[in-house]
C-alpha cells in the first residue's frame, strides 16, 4: 500500500494501482488516488493517513475502502479496476462556454408579469372564491334548515294557540252572559 501512495503522489494524475502476489494463488489489488488540487507532499500525507487507519477499522476484512475528501485508498483480493494503465496526461479542462448576454434592463412604466406569477395570482383568486362559495353554501344550508325547523315548530304550536283561543272566547261568552 505504501508503494501505491508514493506512486500516486509522485505521478501527475495523482492515481496509482498495484497488484502484489501474496501467495502463489492469491493477489492483493490496491489503488490510491488524490484530488488534483493537492501537492505531491499533501497527497502522500493524505494517503498515508488513510493507510494508517486500516489496522484500527478493518483488520478482520479482506477488502478495504477508505475515503476522505481529498484522497482514497482501496485494496481487495479481487481485481476491482481495469488492468490498463490510465493515461498519464492530465485531461484538459472543457472549453469555457460563452456567457449569455445579461437580461435587458426593465422598461420604466409598464412592467410585464411572467407566466408563473400570473398563474399563481389567478390560482390564488380562484381558490379564495371557491372557499367563499363553499362556506356560503354550508352556512346558507344550515340557516335554511334552522328557518324550516322554526317554521315547523310554529306550525306545530298552532293547535295549542287555537285551543287557547277557543277556551278564551268561551270564557268571555260565559262571562258576558252573567
Amino acid at each position: 500500500m505504501n508503494e501505491v501512495a508514493t506512486e500516486a503522489a509522485s505521478g501527475g494524475n495523482k492515481f496509482a494501482t498495484k497488484e502484489a502476489n501474496i501467495t502463489g494463488l492469491i493477489s492483493l489489488y490496491s489503488l490510491g488516488q488524490c484530488t488534483q488540487d493537492l501537492s505531491s507532499l499533501d497527497c502522500n500525507r493524505c494517503l498515508r493517513k488513510a493507510i494508517a487507519q486500516v489496522p484500527d477499522c478493518c483488520s478482520d476484512t479482506t477488502g478495504v475502502r477508505i475515503l476522505s475528501p481529498s484522497c482514497n485508498i482501496r485494496f481487495d483480493l479481487y481485481p476491482f479496476y481495469s488492468s490498463q494503465k490510465p493515461k498519464t496526461e492530465a485531461l484538459a479542462p472543457p472549453p469555457a462556454q460563452a456567457l449569455a448576454p445579461p437580461p435587458a434592463p426593465p422598461i420604466k412604466g409598464k412592467r410585464k408579469l411572467s407566466s408563473p406569477v400570473i398563474a399563481s395570482i389567478v390560482s390564488s383568486v380562484v381558490l379564495c372564491v371557491l372557499v367563499v362559495v363553499v362556506v356560503r353554501c354550508f352556512f346558507g344550508k344550515s340557516r335554511l334548515i334552522r328557518a324550516k325547523q322554526q317554521k315547523n315548530k310554529a306550525l306545530n304550536d298552532m293547535p295549542t294557540v287555537k285551543v287557547d283561543l277557543v277556551k278564551f272566547s268561551r270564557e268571555h261568552s260565559i262571562m258576558d252572559k252573567k
